[in-house]
């Protein structure tokens, strides 16, 4: 089975070749986390290292997710987080302990290539490009469409169970915030004084157990930025967008189907415009 394809005399991942495509993607266990932690240290050097292994804090980024949760296979999502206990609003969920961070492609390839393939496929559908600082932020939060140049920007992926944090979903809203980001985060700020000045979660509404935990990509991760991460992402999962857009039309035309049935049941006159 190829795993790899040739792109503009490129080798590069091709994840619809894995013998996992078909199946759901892997819960891993813990073990396979600190694994690819100790390699990304070990890719970047501990000096540059996002992620501190040394002693017990080995532990502390093994245990990121500061809340009681279990890992679920959610309908229509895949794999998510799920609140197994109450969680009461503005308390910490996440302390970012496990969130590497890559500032070159060279480095971010080699710990690809190192981790193996279906690893790989997983590390390169969770990570995003953020920031590289609260202001930063700030600037392409309120700026993103325009010339950004004097904006930092990096790629960043959770090394643990916050990989699998979704975002919300139709009809959904997410029930996490940043310190300072977004109306949720501004709140947040003046209600517990909180920095800004690391990756930080916490509940922005009392989350029920058994309620997914869910935050809103838009807040982090930025599209468009980091050209070569981009050709990464789109050459390993270019066939996941395609499907994502199908289901998005064969969504909107049942919802059609629905309102001409509603209509019907109503008697009512209704004007619905063609897809």
């Amino acid at each position: 089975m190829d795993f790899y394809w040739q792109t503009g005399g490129k080798e590069v991942i091709n994840c619809f070749n894995s013998s996992l495509t078909d199946l759901r993607r892997p819960i891993w266990n813990p073990s396979v986390f600190h694994m690819m932690r100790v390699i990304y240290v070990d890719t970047v050097g501990s000096k540059k290292s996002s992620i501190n292994i040394k002693g017990v804090n080995a532990s502390i980024a093994a245990h990121a997710i500061q809340v009681p949760y279990e890992i679920q296979y959610i309908p229509k999502k895949g794999r998510g987080i799920v609140a197994t206990d109450f969680i009461s609003k503005h308390q910490l969920i996440w302390n970012a302990k496990d969130n590497a961070k890559f500032y070159k492609e060279s480095k971010f390839e080699k710990f690809l290539e190192r981790i193996g393939y279906d690893l790989a496929c997983d590390v390169l559908m969770w990570s995003y490009v953020e920031t590289c600082s609260f202001a930063d932020n700030e600037k392409a939060t309120q700026n993103n469409k325009t010339d950004d140049n004097d904006i930092c920007y990096r790629v960043g992926v959770e090394l643990g169970d916050a990989s699998y944090m979704n975002t919300a979903g139709k009809g959904e809203e997410d029930n996490v915030a940043w310190c300072g980001a977004g109306e949720k985060g501004k709140h947040l700020k003046e209600t517990i004084n909180c920095s800004t000045n690391n990756d930080s979660i916490y509940a922005s509404r009392d989350i029920q157990p058994g309620e997914e935990i869910m935050a809103e990509y838009s807040l982090f991760s930025f599209d468009d930025k980091i050209e070569w991460f981009d050709e990464l992402y789109d050459d390993a999962w270019w066939e996941l967008d395609e499907e994502e857009e199908d289901d998005e039309e064969e969504e909107t035309e049942e919802e059609k189907e629905e309102e001409k049935e509603d209509c019907r049941l109503t008697s009512t006159t209704c004007v619905i415009p063609e897809m």
